[in-house]
């Protein structure tokens, strides 16, 4: 989305505004959110997100990241998990180290890695497209066994082992080498509180990561009959998370 130019200001608003643009890792998630809500919240959206930007200059402190991971998507991950059956205690932590570094706590890049790795681990389990990928594997296995002669009944069960095995592997492989590479590039940024290297984090994969982790079922080769829900599920994940950055900004004071 093209950045609305921020009107001329005079005096002494004109001599504390700093020469900035928006934060490149905010630019990357604006348009993630637009494309993901209806056009005229949308434009309510956009229209209020410039407005705070106007006000504080485009200069977004480095906490809003914080505030925004500890007040919005460490709750919705937390959400996501207890209604998955899973552990809230990465979040949990997670979230308590935000709002440390929120407010001024500087965290040692080992210790966000530490805390990172099992979080992304779960997220990324959780985000992963299991009926998807299941399915393909299912049709692959499935035609494997018809032209070498397997019996309908040893086909389908032939298919629904290799699916299951093959899905669940890569699955786990998946989830455990992003959560490595996330974790390290992370925890760097996080310590250093460099816009520049949350940045090159590629944050708008990561609000992907967080809107998918929050809508999937658990890992099953046939949520068909949940499609609808979980597709409002994940428009909700994506709302809640840019009314959420709306607020962060809304609070936070211009310099």
């Amino acid at each position: 989305m093209e950045q609305r130019p921020i009107r001329a200001m005079t005096g002494d608003a004109l001599a504390h505004c700093h020469e900035t643009a928006m934060p490149s890792w905010l630019a990357q998630m604006v348009p993630v959110f637009l494309a993901h809500r209806d056009v005229p919240e949308s434009e309510s959206w956009s229209h209020a997100l410039y407005a705070e930007l106007e006000r504080l200059c485009n200069a977004v402190p480095f906490r809003a990241v914080h505030e925004w991971h500890a007040a919005v998507v460490m709750p919705l991950m937390i959400e996501a998990s207890a209604r998955q059956g899973g552990l809230s205690e990465p979040y949990r932590a997670l979230e308590r180290m935000h709002l440390q570094a929120a407010a001024g706590e500087r965290i040692a890049p080992a210790e966000w890695i530490e805390a990172l790795r099992p979080a992304l681990a779960e997220i990324y389990r959780l985000a992963y497209a299991y009926a998807d990928a299941y399915a393909t594997a299912y049709r692959s296995a499935h035609g494997y066994a018809k032209a070498n002669g397997y019996p309908r009944a040893e086909a389908s069960a032939f298919a629904s082992s290799y699916a299951g095995m093959n899905t669940d592997a890569n699955v786990a492989s998946f989830a455990r080498a992003n959560a490595a590479a996330n974790a390290a590039m992370l925890g760097a940024a996080y310590a250093a509180a460099d816009a520049q290297a949350f940045a090159a984090c590629h944050p708008y994969a990561l609000v992907h990561a967080y809107a998918h982790a929050y809508a999937n079922e658990p890992a099953s080769p046939e949520p068909a009959g949940l499609r609808d829900e979980i597709d409002a599920r994940r428009k909700t994940a994506y709302a809640v998370m840019a009314s959420g950055m709306l607020d962060v900004l809304t609070k936070t004071p211009a310099a």
